[in-house]
């Protein structure tokens, strides 16, 4: 645990270029954190402390919960909130050699199958209108719930295979430190036109046609 806390931490550092915003990272091991939360998840954060299951299979979520640290908050982009930390994840994962970059697209793209495609979100502007027509639009009572860990993940891996790792690493730094130092998170067209500012010559056309099919069209 105390390896992958450390591994963890010093890739995310990397990839945004940004220091670790905390002082302290307290993480908890619970033997059975399903009976816990009353629901099947690998772990949570709060902005207190880190919580995941002690079996081996939910180690890795320590990633997505230390992803919380940096991204994203509950005034980020709705899209981002859970799959920011989900991509992350993933990117910690692979540069830390225990998922090979294919794993990770079959992974994904599974997810996005069960997850979103069969409940019909096949953008993340699917899934902004099926969450705003929720009765209450409490995202966590639908079935849609995991989408939300996955549609924003879709779009950054699918971008970071035309920018490359350090320009998608350079983007997800601007959204942070534009929250931290302005007190307003960027809105999702901000999001896109930092993201197609980083593209150039032939990345444009391939990136605008991620955009137009994992967001939506305009």
């Amino acid at each position: 645990l105390m390896d992958r806390l450390e591994l963890g931490i010093r890739v995310m550092e990397r990839h945004l270029d940004l220091p670790w915003p905390a002082a302290d990272v307290i993480v908890f091991l619970e033997p059975d954190l399903n009976s816990v939360l009353e629901e099947p998840v690998g772990g949570f954060y709060t902005h207190d402390f880190i919580a995941v299951g002690r079996q081996e299979t939910y180690l890795s979520t320590l990633y997505h919960e230390l992803g919380h640290f940096y991204l994203f908050s509950g005034d980020d982009a709705l899209w981002l909130q859970e799959s920011g930390p989900e991509y992350l994840e993933h990117h910690a994962r692979w540069k830390t050699g225990e998922l090979s970059e294919r794993d990770w697209e079959d992974e994904l793209n599974d997810r996005m199958e069960w997850a979103c495609y069969r409940y019909r979100a096949n953008t993340v502007r699917d899934y902004l209108a099926a969450v705003a027509a929720l009765e209450g639009g409490d995202i966590r009572r639908s079935a849609m719930w995991y989408c939300h860990y996955q549609i924003g993940h879709k779009l950054l891996f699918e971008a970071r295979k035309v920018l490359g790792e350090q320009d998608l690493g350079e983007v997800l730094s601007e959204v942070i430190a534009h929250r931290t130092t302005t007190g307003r998170a960027l809105g999702d067209q901000e999001i896109l036109a930092a993201l197609r500012a980083r593209a150039e010559g032939s990345q444009i056309a391939e990136l605008n046609r991620i955009i137009t099919s994992i967001y939506g069209a305009d």
